[in-house]
């Protein structure tokens, strides 16, 4: 017995079917960043409450110096009053001295008083012996008070270095959450508009023509889903990442010691200089005079150079990586980061292995790496926003935005 042929209505319900299927997968998709976005804004404000700790144990530390401090001028004070105090001794002493050998002319006169001139002597060398004493006790507390302090400065300025690494760190965090919250509006808008299109379906008169050209736009939506997915699974292993970085760092952080003065009191940590904003040193640099120099052609590595006389200001510039039609990666600069001339820097995948040494290398911290491809599309953008040079690598090549080969792919 014959199979009957699908008519165009069957064939649309078929593929109907396959396209709300696909839907429900991006909405739970959707959910599941919902879901992490919650979770990240819960890690952030457990770092805004260490952050803030740290900035009371600051405080207290502050406190803490400045009686450690006081207490010191009051033993100098003492010291001096202690070496006038010798000074007048000394003087009587001599007096004395002098005295007797005046009596020792009248002997026999003034034995008597010279008896009790020399107990009188003899009490007063016993108390500028002691005064000796006391002197070098307090002599010796001073040096080793002094040793003590130059070791606690020490210590603060290694814990406001870690201070400073910690708020790079939730700054990165902010940015990747902004990103996040950019994407999350873009996924929503795609799927409204699939809605409508799908509303559109309902109300309009199929014929085949019709029912060809619907299928089409069924299977993009459908590949738009996929890469939705691929690119919703690479965001949460990044967050994954940054969240496994950032406990191992915090955990680091509270196992250490904190330095203690003699005294047993914490002395505080020096107050980190304020940095300077990017609208005061931000320097305008024409499109060539930063070039992309080498790309490693297993996304390892990127290179950027400085091609003329005078270094130039990169602080808050972006590289953005782009790897066919997937979603792009963007590296920041730091706000402080200057390009000296004729020097380069590279940036490095997480998995190179190699060391974080600005200027000259810097370790994309976030990103494994973003090959081996065939085609990476690179875009530099400024501080402002504007792409003031776009090039691409394919193969072994690497060209600029009008086509002309640059350098090789390493």
């Amino acid at each position: 017995m014959a199979t009957p042929e699908n008519t165009p209505q069957d064939a649309y319900n078929e593929l109907r079917a396959i396209y709300k299927t696909e839907l429900a997968k991006a909405r739970a998709a959707l959910v599941l960043e919902a879901t992490e976005r919650e979770r990240l804004q819960v890690e952030l404000s457990k770092l805004r409450i260490d952050f803030d700790e740290l900035e009371a144990r600051d405080t207290k530390k502050e406190s803490d110096l400045a009686k450690a401090r006081a207490a010191l001028v009051s033993e100098a004070t003492e010291r001096k009053r202690l070496q006038v105090e010798f000074s007048k001794l000394k003087i009587d002493f001599d007096e004395l001295e002098a005295r007797d050998t005046k009596k020792e002319s009248n002997l026999a006169k003034a034995r008597a008083a010279l008896d009790s001139e020399a107990t009188e002597r003899e009490r007063l060398q016993v108390k500028l012996s002691k005064l000796k004493i006391d002197f070098d006790e307090l002599e010796a507390r001073d040096t080793k008070k002094e040793s003590d302090l130059a070791k606690a400065r020490a210590a603060l300025d290694s814990e406001a270095t870690e201070r400073e690494r910690l708020q790079v760190k939730l700054s990165k965090l902010k940015i990747d959450f902004d990103e996040l919250e950019a994407r999350k509006s873009h996924y929503i808008q795609i799927l409204k508009d699939e809605l409508e299109f799908e509303k559109k379906l309902h109300s309009a008169d199929l014929r085949m023509v019709q029912s060809q050209h619907e299928s089409r736009m069924v299977l993009e939506a459908g590949q738009k889903v996929k890469d939705l997915e691929e690119a919703l699974s690479t965001e949460r292993e990044r967050t994954q990442n940054k969240e496994e970085r950032v406990r191992q760092t915090m955990s680091a952080s509270k196992k250490r010691k904190r330095p203690k003065d003699s005294e047993g009191l914490s002395l505080p940590r020096p107050k980190v200089a304020q940095q300077v904003t990017v609208d005061e040193q931000q320097a305008t640099v024409d499109e060539q005079q930063v070039t992309l120099d080498e790309v490693d052609s297993y996304g390892k590595y990127v290179r950027l150079r400085n091609t003329v006389d005078e270094d130039q200001n990169l602080g808050n510039w972006q590289v953005k990586l782009q790897i066919g039609s997937s979603a792009p990666i963007v590296f920041k600069f730091a706000a402080e980061f200057i390009l000296k001339a004729h020097e380069s820097v590279t940036i490095w995948a997480a998995d190179a292995g190699r060391n974080h040494n600005p200027p000259s290398d810097l370790v994309w911290e976030t990103q494994s790496n973003w090959g081996p491809v065939g085609q990476v599309h690179f875009t530099l953008i400024n501080a402002n926003g504007e792409e003031i040079r776009m090039s691409k690598a394919t193969g072994a090549r690497l060209e600029d935005d009008d086509g002309n080969s640059t350098s090789t792919v390493g």
